[in-house]
């Protein structure tokens, strides 16, 4: 019963994990984006 636990808990984690880094991808996008058009405003 241990072991189906362990290979669950992992692919959770393993989900979280991607999840994490799919938010930051668009975190920085919408970070770049924004300098974007604040250096757009500017020029």
């Amino acid at each position: 019963m241990a072991v189906p636990k362990q290979k669950k808990s992992k692919s959770k984690s393993r989900f979280k994990k991607k999840n994490f880094l799919l938010k930051n991808k668009i975190i920085a996008k919408n970070q770049y984006n924004n300098y974007f058009i604040k250096h757009r405003c500017l020029v």
